[in-house]
């Protein structure tokens, strides 16, 4: 039954480091806020506030404090998604050059061995595929920027803050689009929303917020 089952829950290496990432960083903002706790509670044990006054003083800086450290990690985790994505591509795209000079060689050999015509059904196998692919993104790409067929409108981003042109464009063959009105304005080389430096102010980088 464990043997039957295992594969269900195998995951990538590049979901495995994120996952260690977010761990480790969780574990660091935890130790921060609890030693600025710590450090506020020793500070003030030397003052005259009253216990209700002293509560509020700890709950106002703690909630700063946790606030910072929540924004400074999911800083952080985005980085590191940048870098697995960006080895991801890295990754895909050797494997598409490995693909072509396995179909370079086949093609080869069968040219040798009985002529063209096993080529030209690899050709048109690899056509169909990529047809499917195409289609099954283009249906994937409506639903996340709310196409409507009958009234043809539609949002220039998407929810999962892809955008540029790295994923498909829209109807209007123009690149995606980051939400100029909310927390990731501006789209990265990478072909992420976001509102770092990385994002807005990179060779590449485009803040929505300035489009006229």
């Amino acid at each position: 039954m464990v043997a039957r089952h295992a594969p269900a829950i195998r995951c990538s290496l590049a979901t495995r480091l994120l996952l260690a990432a977010s761990v480790a960083i969780g574990c660091c903002v935890l130790a921060y806020v609890v030693d600025v706790s710590e450090m506020l509670d020793s500070g003030l044990e030397a003052t005259n506030l009253s216990s209700k006054h002293k509560s509020k003083v700890v709950t106002a800086v703690l909630d700063t404090t946790y606030t910072d450290a929540l924004l400074n990690m999911t800083m952080r985790l985005r980085t590191i998604e940048y870098a697995i994505l960006r080895m991801q591509q890295q990754q895909k795209q050797q494997q598409q050059q490995q693909q072509q000079d396995v179909h370079a060689q086949k093609s080869t050999a069968a040219t040798q061995s009985s002529g063209a015509g096993k080529n030209d059904m690899d050709s048109d196998s690899d056509s169909n595929d990529e047809g499917f692919d195409t289609e099954k993104e283009e249906k994937e790409q409506r639903q996340l920027i709310l196409y409507d067929e009958e009234k043809k409108t539609y949002r220039r981003w998407r929810p999962d803050y892809r955008c540029g042109k790295l994923v498909l464009p829209l109807p209007d063959s123009e690149p995606v689009e980051c939400d100029p009105a909310g927390d990731a304005p501006c789209c990265s080389s990478l072909g992420w929303c976001g509102i770092t430096a990385a994002h807005c102010n990179c060779v590449g980088c485009f803040d929505y917020r300035t489009k006229s």
